[in-house]
Parts: C-alpha cells; structure tokens; sequence
C-alpha cells in the first residue's frame, strides 16, 4: 500500500480502524490482526506489527478524530466512535481531552497485552 493510499484509507476509515484496533487485547496474538486494519498497521508489509508502526498508526489517525483541529479530541469529537468508558480510559490525565501521546500511549498497551509472547511483534 502507498503512501497516498493509506492516506486516502484513514479519511475514509479511521473510526472502523480504531475501534477495531481498541479490541485488539482480546484476540490472541497468533491470531491475524483483521484485514483492512492489519493492512494498514503493518507499513512495511512484513506481516508482522510493531509498537513504531503502532506509534506511527497513532500520530497518522490522530487528525481524523481532531475534526476541530486544535490538536485534542474533545469528547464530542470521541464519542463519534469510542464509549465513554473508553474515552475516560485513554484520557489519562482526567483533563477532558484526548492528546496524539494518550492516544499512542493507549495503542502501546493494548499492543502490550496482544502481544501475550512478549516478543515485541503481533502476528
């Protein structure tokens, strides 16, 4: 997948996306990380997700949510695609908002409990 295309990708899909990525802890590591989400985390094509393309998926998709544009996701802007218990969980300051390093710090635990081998990579 190009550049370009993963850009167009996460305009069209990035409520899917996060929400799909969210559920990650409960699928088992071996399991495949699910079609279109796993396209677009794994940016190398390798097969394999690691926590830089995790890093990397969190700072792309971060604007699709930040519709506003001041560089937060308020909870009008969340609560399109997360629950509210979600948001207060990634909101770890309890500050009303949502920054790009709450959000990549949320990916980074949920990639930590996926990946059950501690391997550093998801399959």
């Amino acid at each position: 997948m190009t550049g370009k295309d993963f850009d167009m990708t996460l305009r069209i899909l990035p409520a899917a996306i996060v929400a799909a990525f969210l559920a990650l802890p409960a699928v088992a590591e071996e399991a495949s990380v699910p079609g279109e989400v796993g396209n677009l985390l794994d940016r190398n094509g390798d097969e394999i997700i690691t926590v830089d393309e995790m890093d990397a998926f969190a700072v792309a998709v971060f604007p699709a949510f930040d519709t506003n544009g001041d560089g937060k996701i308020d909870k009008t802007e969340a609560l399109v695609v997360l629950t509210e218990a979600q948001f207060t969980t990634i909101d770890a300051n309890g500050d009303g908002v949502i920054t790009v390093e709450e959000l990549t710090e949320q990916f980074r635990t949920d990639f930590k409990t996926a990946d059950q081998d501690g391997d550093g990579v998801l399959k």
